[in-house]
């Protein structure tokens, strides 16, 4: 750099004397184009994603050593005196006569009066009664 571009300055700071220098730059780079701001912020997006990469990167690292440590400490489930029901329902419902809908609001107004919840019921058939 030429010596043009370079101001010495002397200052006074904490009872000390220093030689401060300050370098002057001509270009002007507060006033960019279009192009070049979509070019600085391409540059950003890039860099940005490669540190992200790298921290997924570093993650899965430490993920994989950690799991690698803790294989083979993992402490067996206890067993508590309730067992788990599937909340799937098991066997078939038969309705004679009577409509899915219907079936359906019957079904309901039984878990409810009960208080049972409906996935507990197990429904093995509706019909309909005829009055006599």
């Amino acid at each position: 750099m030429d010596d043009e571009n370079i101001i010495w300055n002397r200052e006074k700071k904490a009872g000390k004397e220093w030689i401060v220098h300050t370098i002057l730059v001509k270009e002007d780079y507060t006033n960019m184009t279009f192009f070049e701001s979509l070019g600085v912020a391409a540059i950003c997006i890039v860099i940005v994603f490669i540190v992200l990469c790298v921290i997924c990167l570093f993650i899965m690292l430490f993920s994989s050593i950690l799991s690698a440590f803790t294989k083979g400490k993992k402490e067996p489930k206890k067993e508590s005196g309730v067992k788990s029901v599937s909340k799937e329902t098991t066997g078939d419902l038969t309705l004679e006569n009577v409509d899915e809908i219907t079936a359906a609001v019957i079904m309901a107004a039984v878990s409810g009066a009960s208080g049972v919840p409906a996935s507990k019921l197990r429904f093995k058939s509706i019909k309909l009664l005829k009055k006599e």
